[in-house]
């Protein structure tokens, strides 16, 4: 992965490249077409479980602050997702790279459903027909899954939002993608764009822009 990552920037330069690797060699490669944002974002996907050895999670997370311009994530607690961004923030001003990291984002699964017993219920179908029966433990839904009225996603979303998360990523564990879709758009993120509001207009003179 370190290998292919070293290769795609020198790619997604537009140049033609030439590369002897330990796993990959090419001779005079262009490839086109080219990103349209330049520099193109490499994030890369790290959740060492927990009870981990120290070590791995240190080599993993070293690993993102080394390499990428961001790191995503999934089946989190906030408070786990929140210290992890920090070290990774942390290892990047090691490596000179402090504020070279912008982006940090959640994998969060999301069932919007006033009737909370129903939301979780469909969830867990959701989930065992993707991963298989038995493959979602109660421990991993508490962390990721937020489910229930549209007060409660927002809470769920919130705690991931104040830990540092810049983008999450919601997908709908129910068989109604289309409603939850529309729900979500009428009932949750409205929330957040209140916040954002609020964040921005002492930098705007009042005005949110």
């Amino acid at each position: 992965m370190e290998e292919g990552i070293a290769l795609l920037r020198q790619f997604w330069q537009g140049e033609t490249v030439s590369y002897r690797g330990r796993f990959y060699q090419f001779e005079d490669v262009q490839v086109l077409p080219q990103p349209v944002q330049q520099p193109m974002p490499i994030l890369i996907a790290v959740n060492p479980v927990r009870p981990v050895d120290a070590a791995v999670e240190e080599r993993a997370l070293r690993r993102v602050a080394r390499l990428a311009d961001g790191w995503q994530t999934d089946g989190t607690p906030p408070h786990v997702f929140g210290e992890r961004w920090q070290r990774i923030q942390e290892y990047a001003t090691e490596y000179g790279r402090e504020g070279a990291l912008r982006e940090s984002v959640l994998h969060l699964m999301v069932n919007i459903n006033d009737d909370t017993a129903t939301a979780l219920r469909e969830s867990v179908t959701f989930l065992e027909g993707y991963y298989g029966k038995g493959g979602v433990t109660q421990e991993k839904l508490d962390s990721w899954l937020a489910y229930g009225s549209p007060a409660a996603v927002i809470e769920k979303i919130g705690q991931f939002i104040e830990a540092g998360c810049t983008t999450p990523v919601l997908r709908f564990t129910s068989p109604d993608q289309i409603g939850q879709l529309e729900r979500c758009i009428a009932d949750v993120l409205p929330a957040f764009q209140s916040r954002m509001a609020a964040s921005i207009a002492p930098h705007t003179g009042g005005a949110a822009q």
